[in-house]
């Protein structure tokens, strides 16, 4: 195996990375049932915010890293420092929609509200985990430990966190085996109801990495 920064050779692996973590092994995926944007336009809209490259938020190609096998990649991750410019990644990721989204972001933005009962705060300092996923054919060897072991190496800061839907047990377990811990929890029915995600309820966990 090997651990690396990101490159832009790796874009179309990390867009398949935000795709199958925003699904959360369900079916249901978020930015169609918020906005109609189907798998193959969120490719092109993500493809148009890593060109923009705004930092502090997870859709920057600076703070993607990467793990190999054979040459080819088999997990990636993203990871930053949250608010370090004063910003939250949430705030800066909404005005990127915004943005380029302009009318349908607008327009459901009540169903945006829905999905923000949800929300939870995230600890400025803290190195933020976002949009972890391993390839089938790679799970079981220890890819994204490792990886979360190199990325840990790469701050300062040895305080993280994560957020992850609650009935995502295979990831919860995961993260409770390396060291987190379940730190909040917030539910909104209204999500499941609507199918907005694949659950109603969000968890933040923690760990500080020694």
């Amino acid at each position: 195996m090997n651990f690396r920064k990101a490159q832009i050779s790796d874009i179309s692996f990390i867009i398949q990375c935000i795709i199958e973590s925003e699904k959360s092994n369900s079916n249901v995926f978020p930015y169609f049932s918020l906005f109609g944007i189907d798998e193959i336009a969120f490719h092109r809209l993500i493809s148009d915010i890593f060109d923009e490259d705004i930092e502090d938020q997870p859709w920057y190609l600076g703070n993607w890293y990467i793990c190999e096998v054979d040459n080819l990649p088999a997990a990636g991750c993203c990871a930053w420092v949250e608010s370090i410019h004063g910003v939250s990644s949430d705030m800066l990721k909404s005005q990127i929609l915004s943005m380029l989204l302009g009318e349908k972001f607008q327009n459901n933005l009540p169903l945006l509200q829905q999905v923000s009962k949800i929300s939870l705060s995230r600890k400025p300092g803290t190195v933020q985990l976002e949009h972890l996923f391993t390839t089938p054919s790679h799970r079981g060897l220890g890819c994204m430990k490792r990886l979360l072991d190199f990325v840990g190496t790469e701050f300062s800061e040895k305080h993280q966190e994560i957020q992850l839907l609650q009935n995502n047990l295979v990831a919860l377990e995961f993260y409770k085996k390396i060291g987190f811990n379940v730190v909040d929890t917030q539910c909104n029915p209204e999500i499941l109801r609507l199918n907005l995600l694949g659950d109603s309820c969000k968890v933040k966990m923690a760990r500080i990495f020694k």
